[in-house]
Order: C-alpha cells, then sequence, then structure tokens
C-alpha cells in the first residue's frame, strides 16, 4: 500500500491525514492539528527531534506496533531523541 501511495504522490503536491505514521514517514511538510489548530509543523525528523507531541505518538507507534526493520530511519532517529 505505501509503494503505492508513495508512486501516485510523486511529483505532486498531495494533501495526506494520516492515523498511521509511516503514511507521512518521506512527507516533505507535516501539519500536526489539535482542536482545529497547528501545533507542530516540520519534517518527520525535526517533528520527532523537537520531543514534542508528534514525537510521543511516533514513539508510540513505531515502538509498540511496527517492526524496527520496517521503518529504521525513524527508529534510529527516535533512539537518539530519548
Amino acid at each position: 500500500m505505501q509503494v503505492a501511495l508513495d508512486e501516485v504522490m510523486r511529483g505532486r503536491t498531495t494533501f495526506v491525514i494520516a492515523h498511521r505514521l509511516a503514511t507521512i514517514r518521506n512527507a516533505t511538510h507535516i501539519l500536526e492539528f489539535d482542536d482545529g489548530r497547528i501545533i507542530e509543523s516540520g519534517t518527520f525528523d525535526e517533528l520527532v527531534a523537537r520531543s514534542g507531541r508528534f514525537a510521543e505518538l511516533a514513539q508510540a507507534q513505531f515502538l509498540a506496533a511496527e517492526p524496527a526493520a520496517a521503518v529504521p530511519e525513524a527508529q534510529e532517529t527516535l533512539t537518539a531523541a530519548e
């Protein structure tokens, strides 16, 4: 599924609403909303490095739900941010 999404989005401006953060791992710009307001903005790695709410969500999803081999860059980033 992710490969198909990556192919469709290549070279286009695409808005993605996702609950699974792996879906937006390679996004060039991520906005996190809470109660209709943007609370964090940046790339995946920037948001994880800030150790805010996005980082908490990423850590919970990648460490609890997905094997580390599926998202190695995220695993390394999360480990370094801890």
